[in-house]
């Protein structure tokens, strides 16, 4: 089975970087046919320079209206990552997360043809967490991550567990579920109270759970969250779609 890793990146090399290394470093060796791609998303030329003088994996993709509103070019480049990736399975993951060394061991153990899965989060404080999420902060910037403390404190925490339900990403996905589901939204939706419906959590169970797939939380596939890397350098350096449900 082929899988493919993919992550939105629009300017900071920092964190292109950041997230490259931690998957490099925490890739299982066992797991065959693991690919990773950057979708640099209207990327600015020094972002783009930087991807091409290093190596990195990516592959561009612009938006045919620069001035459409950001979060709506966010969601069309998620669904060109996951509509292009030459993969059975696709994994979405964001710009400002770190990785450990059996998290996609165990959210691939996991999958099923009737489920999406999600990793459990721990996040940096920066705003309140969601379901299954743990609020602990080991760095609230790329460059603060201490991540010798956050593997140890993953090492007493994780568990062989699944729980239905969670935050929306790092997913994991079979590609024929998704490119049928017809991807992400293009957008949130504004309810007639005026509530905000994001667009992930359109695409769990408005779209996919029709079909019979279920969202499920894997509690030892553990990731770190910066939380808000966007703010740092862009509004695009992260997923920046509402997650706390």
């Amino acid at each position: 089975m082929k899988v493919s890793v993919i992550c939105l990146i629009y300017k900071s090399t920092g964190y292109a970087n950041f997230v490259y290394e931690s998957f490099k470093k925490y890739a299982n060796p066992k797991l065959n046919s693991i690919n990773f791609h950057f979708i640099a998303n209207d990327p600015t030329k020094n972002l783009l320079d930087y991807l091409k003088e290093n190596n990195l994996p990516h592959k561009l993709f612009l938006n045919e209206d620069a001035n459409e509103y950001y979060l709506n070019r966010v969601y069309r480049a998620w669904n060109f990552g996951g509509f292009e990736a030459d993969a059975d399975i696709i994994v979405f993951v964001n710009s400002d997360m770190a990785f450990t060394k059996n998290w996609l061991k165990n959210l691939l153990k996991n999958l099923r043809e009737d489920r999406i899965v999600t990793c459990r989060l721990v996040e940096s404080g920066k705003l309140r967490s969601g379901k299954y999420g743990i609020e602990k902060n080991f760095g609230q910037t790329y460059s603060e991550f201490d991540d010798k403390s956050f593997q140890n404190f993953v090492n007493n925490i994780s568990k062989s567990e699944i729980k239905e339900g969670g935050l929306f990403m790092p997913c994991a996905v079979y590609k024929d579920s998704f490119v049928k589901s017809g991807g992400y939204p293009i957008g949130n939706r504004t309810e007639k109270n005026g509530n905000i419906t994001p667009g992930d959590k359109i695409l769990f169970y408005e779209k996919l759970l029709p079909m019979g797939i279920k969202h499920y939380t894997i509690f030892d596939s553990l990731i770190y969250h910066v939380q808000e890397g966007h703010n740092e350098d862009s509004e695009f350096q992260h997923y920046p779609g509402p997650r706390r449900t």
